[in-house]
């Protein structure tokens, strides 16, 4: 098992960084669940259609995205997978996996908006488990420009993890059908 964040000194780093921003609180799926999420990411919801099961924000200031989706349990390997297939990647690589956190950093290149050259996106994921609702909650963050510096990347692994930590469970009945 990896140690997610070996020291305490990336936290002082992360105030330096890109991933480093206000979050602020937002409620998802009617109200059902909340969390934090950074204050410069819009509700996709507000300006298109989205799968009922996803909530989606993107970054004022870049390409960059998190996206909350309600899943079905399966290993993270196989939500990474599933992601790739979804994004229509030309090809993937897991770069780091934290067994202990069900959390993966991953590539993926994908040709986006139709453009024939693929782009190579870094993407975070981990899983928030709903064991009551027997779900997944996935949390990945899609970094437009991969961060090159292991204290960056580790600052985007930082800021899925308070997302994580911040989620709160208000109305699990959601899930009943």
């Amino acid at each position: 098992h990896s140690t997610l964040f070996p020291n305490n000194r990336l936290a002082m780093k992360l105030e330096l960084t890109g991933a480093a921003r206000l979050l602020g609180k937002r409620v998802l799926w009617g109200g059902a669940i909340q969390c934090r999420i950074p204050e410069t990411f819009v509700d996709v919801s507000e300006m298109r259609q989205i799968p009922d099961n996803q909530e989606v924000f993107v970054d004022k200031n870049s390409d960059d995205s998190i996206i909350l989706e309600l899943m079905e349990i399966a290993s993270i390997q196989s939500h990474f997978d599933d992601l790739a297939i979804a994004n229509d990647a030309i090809s993937k690589e897991i770069k780091h996996q934290y067994d202990d956190d069900n959390f993966i950093i991953g590539t993926q290149s994908v040709a986006k908006f139709n453009d024939t050259n693929p782009t190579e996106i870094m993407i975070f994921l981990s899983i928030y488990r709903l064991y009551r609702a027997d779900a997944d909650l996935l949390i990945t963050y899609n970094c437009s420009k991969p961060p090159n510096v292991p204290d960056d990347m580790n600052s985007y692994a930082l800021l899925i993890k308070e997302i994580r930590e911040s989620i709160e469970i208000v109305d699990l009945s959601i899930f009943t059908q």
